[in-house]
């Protein structure tokens, strides 16, 4: 006897947001209660045949599906076992079908992928429904392993099948598939609608599943929000709807009204928005990322009605339900954004410092994983060059046992190990001198980051917020603080790379200026002159090179003038850009204390390592020299030179 009736598709996800009403949430809650009452019956019955026993145990898994993993895994075992006892080809097929998708849901996708492809190699011995099955339940497998290629072959391939085979409904669960694929994975929307579209066209004939119907539509609805056809998104999410209501699929209600809920959000109509995300937000079954994102339209909406507060509210709740680290970010930069509608100054610096303190984690944490990768990788160079040499020590032991026999055999082998110990000692130190080249970059690149920015700059610009907040000059207070993180988000950015624009350097100096003229109380002026002929989003250096040599020019210089002034040229010398920075401070009278030589010396020897640094590694020719002024002079120049074509592998544009 043969039973294919009865395996079932454990990777349709489900997303368990709010119910349409409350008497929807009370058939929800029913049917839970049903679910667990029958499984107490099933386990109540006893069968002889053992064809009835795996049919009853099935039914068991079926509901454990939906109610526990450790059990339905549990059922599976049996399942599988029983069909062992039975010797049926297609009986033990269904089997691991069934326990491969519940080792794919929680986690165990090696064995899962493995119990599908023994399918697959005894194709010829199982029913085609099954083999087609075996090959749409793998290609799910494929996403979750990042195999996207695959998964759309075996997608295919299971929907072609089941094309054949007059199965509407598992055809069109397949194309969802590969849907989800093009447009999540490979970011392809248009290949992503064909076959949704194809998905959908299966699934609406009279004998296919509504529910598979249902989540085609949301799939196609929420691509037509990504293409911003939101008349489509809108249509679409109605007509789901409609079916769930025809049908009794009350578990799609909520995700549907948090999906309208959405869409209406992108058409500006916020009170249906919120309407309908009021409604799905109420839902207790549902996970917290479901929750935030819903909390999150709420809070954009009201934050769209100029309704901060409101929003505030939503936003936090948001940081209460999500786990994600870099949504938290994002929610928090909403609620700096509101803090500051409502002048609530000390709240959105508290948040900002939340926000620049995880950059700053990531960043970190990047470095540390270089550094890591690094020194591993020294660590077992050394280990294989210890083996590689107790080798050949081996060897030439060995040598020394058999030379009165082999001697001359002995003497050729002995060249040959001196000629290949000679090469391979060559790499070796060749190795290891460019892993130290590399580590020595890191740590310069680390020294770099600590001594670009004066810690006395950070102390006078927080230094100059807290005053602001605490004379209650709100708008010099908000401009002060907005400032102040972009400049340290443009920071941060910057530590990632070897070459931005000359476009951002130009926009990084602009705001470093000013923020050091507001500490200042604008005891200086700049000027910031840009040859016409230069193309700024063409031209690629170094991130912040230039920022020591202005530094030095407003704190040496142009504060101690009695109307200083700092003086930024950017000018095309043939195929080469010329930064000059000048001032008219008056150093011919400034005798200038031991710390300030010193911070200069600072900064003048890390910019000369790391311009060498940049002429080894990447062999561009970048000139730069300090004219310091005579006695009876005033102005001070400092002149870089780049070459104009130079164009990176990987840069910030």
């Amino acid at each position: 006897m043969k039973i294919f009736s009865s395996i079932f598709f454990l990777l349709l996800p489900f997303i368990l947001i709010s119910a349409k009403d409350n008497d929807i949430l009370t058939q929800a809650d029913k049917y839970n209660l049903n679910l667990e009452r029958r499984v107490d019956s099933l386990k109540s019955l006893s069968f002889s045949n053992k064809y009835d026993e795996i049919k009853n145990i099935r039914e068991i898994l079926h509901v454990y599906r939906d109610l526990n993993n450790d059990s339905a895994l549990v059922y599976s075992y049996k399942e599988l076992e029983i069909a062992r006892q039975l010797g049926d080809a297609d009986e033990l097929a269904s089997a691991r079908i069934n326990m491969s998708g519940i080792l794919h849901q929680i986690g165990k996708f090696k064995l899962s992928k493995s119990l599908l492809t023994y399918n697959l190699l005894e194709r010829d011995l199982i029913n085609d429904t099954i083999v087609a099955s075996t090959q749409s339940v793998l290609s799910n497998v494929y996403i979750s392993t990042e195999e996207y290629d695959k998964s759309i072959a075996e997608g295919l391939a299971a929907a072609e099948a089941f094309e054949r085979l007059k199965d509407s409904s598992n055809a069109g669960f397949s194309y969802i598939s590969i849907a989800e694929v093009y447009s999540l994975a490979l970011d392809n929307q248009v290949e992503g609608i064909k076959y949704i579209k194809k998905a959908i066209h299966f699934l609406s004939a009279k004998s296919a599943s509504k529910e598979y119907l249902i989540a085609a539509l949301l799939t196609y609805g929420d691509l037509s929000i990504a293409q911003k056809d939101y008349k489509n998104a809108l249509n679409v999410f109605l007509e789901a709807e409609q079916i769930a209501i025809k049908h009794n699929e009350y578990w799609y209600y909520p995700d549907i009204m948090s999906k309208l809920g959405k869409v209406y959000y992108f058409k500006k109509e916020h009170k249906k928005s919120i309407y309908y995300l009021q409604k799905a937000a109420n839902r207790l079954e549902s996970n917290g990322t479901s929750q935030a994102g819903r909390y999150e339209y709420l809070g954009l909406n009201y934050r769209d009605l100029n309704q901060p507060k409101k929003a505030i509210s939503y936003f936090n709740l948001c940081l209460d339900y999500e786990e994600n680290p870099r949504l938290l970010n994002f929610y928090r930069e909403y609620l700096v954004e509101c803090y500051l509608q409502i002048a609530d100054y000390q709240s959105a610096f508290n948040i900002q410092n939340e926000i620049t303190a995880y950059k700053d984690h990531i960043n970190k944490s990047n470095q540390k994983e270089k550094v890591t990768e690094i020194i591993e990788k020294y660590g077992n160079e050394k280990k294989q060059q210890e083996i590689n040499l107790l080798s050949i020590e081996k060897s030439l032991h060995e040598n020394q046992i058999k030379q009165q026999q082999f001697i001359l055999y002995g003497i050729i082998g002995f060249f040959i190990l001196v000629i290949g110990f000679g090469l391979f000692w060559y790499r070796t130190r060749i190795k290891l001198k460019v892993t130290h080249q590399n580590l020595e970059t890191a740590q310069l690149q680390q020294r770099f980051l600590r001594t670009q920015l004066n810690p006395h700059f950070f102390f006078h610009a927080l230094t100059s917020i807290e005053s602001y907040i605490y004379s209650n000059d709100k708008n010099q207070a908000a401009s002060f603080l907005r400032n102040f993180s972009k400049l340290m988000r443009n920071i941060l950015e910057f530590s990632d790379v070897n070459f931005i624009t000359l476009q951002k350097d130009v926009d990084f100096i602009k705001k470093y200026i000013e923020l050091q003229r507001l500490s200042h109380d604008f005891k200086f002026q700049s000027k910031i002159n840009v040859s016409t002929s230069l193309d700024l989003s063409q031209i690629y250096v170094p991130p912040m090179l230039i920022q020591p040599a202005v530094e030095n020019a407003i704190l040496h210089g142009a504060i101690e003038a009695e109307n200083g002034v700092v003086t930024i040229d950017y000018i095309q010398n043939g195929s080469h850009i010329e930064i000059k920075i000048s001032d008219n401070g008056n150093r011919k009278t400034k005798k200038a204390n031991s710390a300030s030589k010193l911070n200069r010396s600072m900064s003048t020897d890390i910019t000369f390592k790391r311009i060498k640094n940049i002429r080894h590694v990447h062999g561009i020719d970048v000139f730069y020299k300090a004219f310091e002024p005579e006695r009876n002079q005033d102005k001070s120049v400092v002149l870089f030179r780049f070459p104009i074509d130079f164009k990176p592998a990987l840069a910030l544009n």
